[in-house]
């Protein structure tokens, strides 16, 4: 199957952390720079990318998108290697990750308002309103002391398929409206999985 499993994720991530995030952690860690600064920097970014979306530049959106992505996975690592992991830090990462997003599915909204057709936008809507929900579900079912990071569609996903989407679009123009069709119809699946994964883990 093309979508891996999450032991393989977590075998990822740790690859990364090794080879990619350890020493730019330290560099971070040298200047003083605090895991919440690097949330809010992957906020402004996501709304750069957003901006130069709704601009139909896909050759400097996928690069602030990726940014945007390197900064959420750099603030957690460095507020664990730092030792300064706070709950309130979990939080304002968690928001801030929803409204970079947010931005990133309005600025695709924007682009699309210029076709002739609503049903563009409503896709866009319905991805958005998926998207959310699934992670909806993965807090709701954290506070009911269950881990729920399952599913094919989580914001991971969601990231690379609008990443690649974005610098595809600079070939095929279509390939966004694809994607988009592709994260809502997966996201919701995905909602599936994790009501099906808090169901029986009750």
């Amino acid at each position: 199957m093309f979508l891996y499993k999450y032991s393989n994720r977590k075998l990822i991530r740790e690859k990364l952390n090794k080879f990619f995030e350890i020493p730019i952690i330290k560099i971070l860690n040298y200047f003083k720079i605090k895991p919440n600064h690097i949330s809010i920097l992957g906020l402004v970014l996501a709304f750069i990318s957003a901006y130069f979306i709704s601009n139909s530049n896909f050759i400097l959106s996928p690069i602030f998108l990726l940014l945007s992505g390197v900064c959420d996975l750099l603030d957690g690592s460095l507020a664990r290697y730092t030792k300064s992991v706070t709950k309130f830090g979990g939080i304002l990462d968690s928001v801030l990750d929803r409204f970079g997003e947010a931005a990133i599915f309005i600025g695709i909204l924007i682009y699309f308002s210029a076709y002739e057709s609503n049903i563009p936008n409503i896709l866009v809507l319905l991805a958005l309103a998926s998207s959310t929900v699934v992670t909806y579900l993965r807090s709701k079912a954290e506070t009911l002391n269950i881990k729920c990071e399952i599913g094919i569609m989580t914001r991971t996903e969601r990231l690379l398929v609008l990443f690649f989407s974005l610098i595809l679009c600079n070939f095929v123009d279509f390939i966004l409206l694809i994607s988009i069709i592709a994260i809502f119809v997966l996201s919701l699946f995905t909602v599936f999985q994790r009501i099906n994964h808090i169901y029986k883990s009750i």
